[in-house]
C-alpha cells in the first residue's frame, strides 16, 4: 500500500479544527503557486518527505484520548493517492478526521466526502457518488487536471453505508451503517473564480475551487470556508464581492455555506517578496464600506 509522503506534522493546534485539539499532518505537493503562500518549501511533489508515514501512526497511537482529531493539511493534500487509506488509518485509531483543501481536484474532494469507514476497524467501504462526477453536481465545467488513479476502493458501493448505483434499497437491504471518512473540511476559497489566478498563477483554479465548493456544501459534511486576503490581489471591492458570493451560494440541493472566515494576510513565506505592501495595512482597511460581514475574522 503506498504510503503518504509526509512534509511536516504539528504535534497539537487549537486553531487548526475549530472547537478541536488536532494533529496536523502536513502532505508534500501542491499544483498552484499562491501569492501569499506560508509554506512554499513543501509546493514540489517531487521532493522528499520529512518523516515516515509510520512515525505519525506510532506518534497518535501514543496520543489517543488526548487529542480530538487529525487534520491532512498541505500544500495540497488531495494530490497524494495516499490520502484515503491514510485517513481510514487515523479514523481506525479513534481520531476525527479533518481536511485543509483549496478544492483543485473537486472530484478526488467528492469521492473522498462520500467514503465511509465500517465502524470500529476504520477500513474504507465504498459509497455512492453520482458517476457523472462533482463536476456535473457542481454546475462545472472540466477541472484543469485529471482525476485518473484514484482508489477504485472509493467509487464502489462496499459491504456497509450506502448501496452500489443501481442498487434498491428495496430491494437489497443495508448493512450496518458506516460512519464518514472526513468529518471536518476547512476549504480555501481565495477569490472570485475569474480573478483566482492572480492568486494562484493557474488559469483554471477558480473553475475547480468553486465547483468544489458546491461538492463542500452539498455533501452536508461540516465545513468552513476561509479566504486569505492579501493587499496585492485582492481588492476592498474584491472582498466585498466575494462576501456576497459565497453568502449567497447555493449547492443543487439547496445547501449554503456554513461558515465564511476571512483570514489576514501576513509578509512571509511568498509574500515576503511583496512585504512592503503589508506596511500599516490591515484586513479591517477592506471591509470598512462592505455591509455584509464574514462569520469570522483571523489572523492567516
Amino acid at each position: 500500500m503506498p504510503e503518504p509522503k509526509v512534509a511536516g506534522l504539528v504535534k497539537m493546534s487549537a486553531s487548526d479544527w475549530p472547537g478541536r485539539l488536532a494533529a496536523v499532518v502536513f502532505l508534500q505537493g501542491c499544483p498552484w503557486r499562491c501569492a501569499y503562500c506560508h509554506n512554499p518549501n513543501i509546493l514540489d511533489r517531487a521532493a522528499p518527505g520529512a518523516m515516515p508515514w509510520a512515525e505519525v501512526l506510532e506518534f497518535l497511537r501514543r496520543r489517543r484520548g488526548l487529542l480530538d482529531g487529525v487534520v491532512f493539511s498541505g500544500g495540497e493534500p488531495l494530490i497524494d493517492q495516499a490520502l484515503p487509506a491514510a485517513a481510514a488509518q487515523v479514523k481506525a485509531l479513534g481520531f476525527q478526521v479533518g481536511l485543509h483543501t483549496g478544492g483543485a481536484w473537486p472530484r478526488r474532494l467528492a469521492t473522498l466526502l462520500d467514503a465511509r469507514t465500517a465502524p470500529g476497524n476504520g477500513h474504507a467501504c465504498g459509497a455512492t457518488i453520482d458517476p457523472r462526477g462533482a463536476r456535473h453536481r457542481a454546475g462545472a465545467s472540466p477541472a484543469p487536471t485529471t482525476d485518473s488513479g484514484v482508489n477504485d476502493e472509493f467509487r464502489r458501493g462496499g459491504p456497509c453505508g450506502r448501496p452500489t448505483a443501481g442498487h434498491s434499497p428495496a430491494n437489497e437491504p443495508l448493512a450496518q451503517p458506516c460512519d464518514s471518512l472526513i468529518d471536518w473540511v476547512g476549504l480555501d476559497i481565495k477569490h472570485l473564480p475569474h480573478k483566482y489566478r492572480q492568486v494562484t498563477g493557474a488559469a483554471a483554479s477558480g473553475r475547480a475551487a468553486w465547483s468544489s465548493l458546491g461538492v463542500v456544501v452539498e455533501s452536508g459534511v461540516p465545513h468552513e470556508v476561509r479566504t486569505t486576503v492579501d493587499p496585492t490581489t485582492h481588492t476592498p471591492d474584491d472582498v466585498a464581492e466575494l462576501l456576497e458570493a459565497v453568502a449567497t451560494f447555493r449547492s443543487p440541493n439547496d445547501n449554503a455555506a456554513q461558515a465564511h472566515v476571512l483570514q489576514e494576510a501576513r509578509p512571509v513565506g511568498a509574500a515576503a517578496n511583496h512585504e512592503h505592501a503589508f506596511t500599516n495595512w490591515r484586513l479591517a482597511d477592506h471591509l470598512a464600506d462592505t455591509t455584509l460581514q464574514p462569520t469570522h475574522l483571523r489572523a492567516a
